[in-house]
């Protein structure tokens, strides 16, 4: 393999395989890797109007709800904010942002499919079919969403980097990705199952081995290309936040995890890993049955390498330019 793509370390292990690509993880950051990565052209096809498959009447019902505007507030933003969401799988977000009137919203996605989406469906006016890299970078935004989208890009760092030049002087970056430190995932075996089956038809491995390597950490959570080509630790992340502190110094950061889901209510601070459709009612068929196992999983699985999803809240400094 090459150097790590997240940290740039040489030191590399093989792990396995999914399919005909092989993962990769990075002894000194934790993340994992698949090397080499699907070709443009494969990952351009695979991602063609994949977020489409909604139901946008019931969606639209969820991001309505008092608990979105909550999680809005809860970033001090000025009057008439400016906000961008990168990726967002329709946008959204965006919808959200201006129903509770916080200002103007901006969508970003290189899915014609779903930039045709956000306009016709959602009537977003302000919408932007090609890379967040190729935005003006003079137009800057108070807050700038970018949610579960990092794991799918063959170079994060410079979506990374250039979402945080978007940034308006003391705007706000929330990113998301999956954790790839979680086991929460064993909480609920429908979502491991295919993972798992996976790893077994491309390797001579068995089942419990496979299973044994996710408790052991030798199988990092979510990697499953072509749809995630990486599972993003909190150390590469934080590395790469360094390294762009120590030639800018213009940013602070903190981070959290978030669980898969929350019960028996949709508390604020889950919205950072919110996915409207994954819910303890979902995985589960009964709601109470739903809420009892959530409450267990996340007290148990859920605490020992934190929740599935990883959280970096990234603050441009008042001073950066």
């Amino acid at each position: 393999m090459n150097p790590c793509p997240l940290c740039k370390s040489k030191k590399t292990r093989y792990l396995y395989n999914i399919e005909k690509f092989k993962i990769y993880k990075c002894v000194d950051c934790k993340s994992s890797s698949t090397s080499p990565p699907p070709s443009d052209q494969e990952i351009e096809d695979y991602y063609n109007g994949f977020y489409l498959k909604q139901n946008t009447t019931k969606k639209l019902e969820i991001f309505r709800k008092k608990y979105f505007r909550a999680w809005y507030e809860q970033f001090d933003l000025p009057k008439k904010s400016r906000m961008l969401d990168i990726g967002g799988g329709g946008g959204f977000y965006c919808w959200s942002f201006e129903y509770f009137l916080f200002g103007e919203a901006h969508y970003v996605d290189v899915d014609p499919q779903s930039c045709e989406f956000a306009r016709n469906e959602l009537r977003l006016d302000n919408v932007h079919n090609c890379f967040a890299q190729e935005l003006p970078i003079d137009q800057k935004y108070d807050l700038i969403v970018c949610r579960h989208v990092i794991e799918h890009l063959v170079n994060p760092e410079d979506l990374i980097n250039t979402a945080i030049d978007l940034l308006a002087p003391d705007g706000t970056l929330v990113l998301v990705t999956p954790n790839a430190s979680s086991i929460e995932v064993f909480g609920y075996p429908g979502r491991l199952n295919r993972r798992v089956n996976a790893i077994v038809k491309a390797t001579d491995f068995s089942r419990l081995r496979v299973l044994w390597s996710f408790l052991s950490g030798s199988i990092a959570n979510s990697i499953y290309p072509i749809r995630h080509l990486h599972a993003i630790s909190k150390k590469s992340v934080e590395l790469m936040l360094i390294e762009r502190n120590s030639a800018l110094n213009d940013i602070t950061y903190s981070s959290l995890t978030a669980h898969l889901c929350h019960a028996p209510i949709i508390s604020k601070d889950h919205l950072f890993g919110y996915s409207p459709f994954i819910n303890e009612y979902k995985i589960s068929g009964s709601r109470m049955f739903g809420s009892i196992k959530t409450i267990l999983v996340n007290l148990t699985l859920g605490k020992l390498c934190g929740g599935i999803h990883l959280i970096f809240l990234i603050k441009k400094n008042e001073t950066a330019n």
